[in-house]
C-alpha cells in the first residue's frame, strides 16, 4: 500500500474578461493538466476553478484531518512506516480479514 501525492499546478491569475475570451482553452487546461484557475473580478473578488476530482480529494483530505485524533493516528502511522514498522497487505487481504 503506498502513499500517493498528486501535483496540482496553479495557473496564473486571469481577469474575468480574459476568461470570457479564452474559456474553452482555460477549462481544457484545468481538466487536462490538473491546473487550478484563479480568476480576478472587477470588484476585487477572486474565484477558483478546479477539476471536480481534485475538489473532492481536497474535501476528503480536510475531512480526514478534521479531528485531532485522526491527525495523530495518521502521523503516527507515517512515522511507523518510515521506521520500517508495519506490514504490507493487498486490498483484498484487508477486506477479507
Amino acid at each position: 500500500m503506498g502513499l500517493y501525492i498528486y501535483r496540482i499546478t496553479v495557473m496564473e491569475l486571469v481577469s474575468y474578461s480574459y476568461l470570457r475570451q479564452h474559456l474553452s482553452e482555460l477549462l481544457d487546461k484545468v481538466v487536462d493538466d490538473s491546473e487550478v484557475l484563479h480568476i480576478r473580478r472587477k470588484n476585487g473578488r477572486r474565484i477558483v476553478v478546479m477539476e471536480e476530482s481534485e475538489y473532492k480529494s481536497l474535501i476528503e483530505t480536510i475531512h480526514v484531518f478534521s479531528t485531532e485524533a485522526n491527525t495523530k493516528r495518521i502521523v503516527s502511522s507515517l512515522e511507523d512506516a518510515k521506521k520500517g514498522k508495519g506490514v504490507e497487505i493487498g486490498v483484498q487481504d484487508y477486506f477479507n480479514s
